[in-house]
């Protein structure tokens, strides 16, 4: 038989099931809101101002990693339209290969000026540290100035490790 106990349960689960169907009416009524407006978007993707006839500083932010990602020069723009194309989006205007090279060249330029702006603190520490996994040799180098920032500057493959230069 069950006592007074079980039935005060029963009963704050049932609540508590009322409250969650409640809830879940809510989510479905915002999904249904939400999933309508989506239908009111365009179906292609603006990277390009054709007022400055230039390409939108997102795009180059997005040509920047996929580069860091070690995606080759003449398949950046590949990658982008396979993900537009995943989401059902296109893309208005992507650069050439040749502009994505020059991108490339850019983005090297800028993370040298950024390294070359450690040499106007005082206080930086250089670090390094190296592992191995696979009978590879890795080294990291990477800096902190003295207000604790923290800078990748580079890693290595198969580098000489330091035991090896020490003898």
């Amino acid at each position: 038989m069950c006592d007074e106990s079980s039935f005060d349960e029963i009963i704050i689960l049932n609540n508590e099931i009322k409250s969650l169907k409640q809830i879940n009416k809510i989510y479905i009524q915002q999904y249904i809101h939400y999933k309508k407006k989506m239908k009111c978007f365009r179906n292609d993707c603006s990277f390009y101002d054709s007022d400055k006839h230039l390409c939108l500083p997102e795009l180059h932010i997005c040509v920047y990693e996929l580069l860091n990602y070690n995606v080759a020069l003449h398949n950046v723009c590949n990658v982008i339209q396979s993900v537009l194309k995943s989401v059902n989006l296109t893309a208005d205007k992507l650069p050439s290969p040749s502009t994505v090279a020059n991108w490339s060249v850019e983005r090297n330029l800028l993370s040298r000026k950024h390294v070359s702006s450690l040499t106007d603190k005082e206080n930086v520490t250089l670090f390094t540290d190296e592992t191995s996994k696979y009978d590879h040799k890795y080294g990291t180098f990477s800096t902190r100035d003295e207000s604790g920032n923290y800078m990748l500057l580079g890693l290595l493959k198969d580098m000489a490790t330091l035991y090896q230069i020490i003898t």
